[in-house]
């Protein structure tokens, strides 16, 4: 499963917290999640940084 977010976007952010959370509960366990930000190339307009993005797949490691 491809997540995509918008990295100037806090409220795209935020609904992949969502669907990340709705994948642990109903998905099948084995699936496997990649997550995508894109935008990176605005970074003036950046609001969702490289490291809050890691540490949020991190907490999330055993599915991303």
């Amino acid at each position: 499963m491809l997540l995509v977010f918008d990295v100037t976007r806090h409220s795209s952010f935020s609904n992949i917290k969502t669907l990340v959370e709705e994948l642990r509960e109903y998905a099948d366990p084995n699936i496997v999640i990649t997550l995508i930000g894109n935008k990176t190339d605005l970074n003036w307009l950046r609001v969702v940084s490289t490291e809050v993005a890691e540490s949020f797949a991190s907490a999330f490691s055993p599915l991303l």
